[in-house]
């Protein structure tokens, strides 16, 4: 009777064991989805605060880490100086008068200047009637004053 009882406590504490081991494998796996839920949580909230579709997911959501980003919003971008303005409109104006009937992306690649950094000056030229367009969009061809546009 005494071997019966032994095998059957050894199965009970072998059962157990498993229990525990299963249990300890579920609470692992819990934390895990969780921290997978918070991943996604964060992310969503990117995605709602960047509707139009330009979507960038911040450090903060990208790490794992619990640290919150500290961002100013009085914080003002980055401003360019007239002066530089000024040279950048010139060095434009001077590309366009040997490279007539380009578009900003090659002027951005002849002078070595992002297009979206190009914008602000040729839309001084423009205006200023020192430039001429034609075109729409990634389309848009720029002229000196003096040339005839043929269209």
């Amino acid at each position: 009777m005494k071997t019966q009882e032994k095998t059957t406590t050894n199965a009970f504490v072998n059962l157990y064991d498993s229990l525990e081991t299963t249990k300890i494998a579920l609470r692992q796996e819990a934390d895990y989805i969780r921290r997978e839920a918070d991943y996604i949580e964060k992310t969503q909230k990117e995605v709602k605060r960047f509707g139009n579709g330009h979507f960038r997911p911040s450090i903060e959501v990208r790490t794992t880490s619990r640290k919150k980003s500290v961002k100013s919003k009085s914080a003002k971008p980055n401003r360019r100086s007239p002066e530089d303005l000024k040279t950048m409109m010139g060095q434009v104006l001077s590309w366009v008068g040997s490279n007539q009937g380009t578009t900003s992306t090659k002027i951005g690649a002849g002078l070595k200047i992002s297009p979206a950094d190009l914008a602000l000056p040729i839309r001084k030229l423009v205006q200023s009637k020192k430039l001429k367009k034609k075109g729409e969009r990634s389309h848009t061809q720029y002229f000196t004053k003096g040339t005839q546009i043929t269209k």
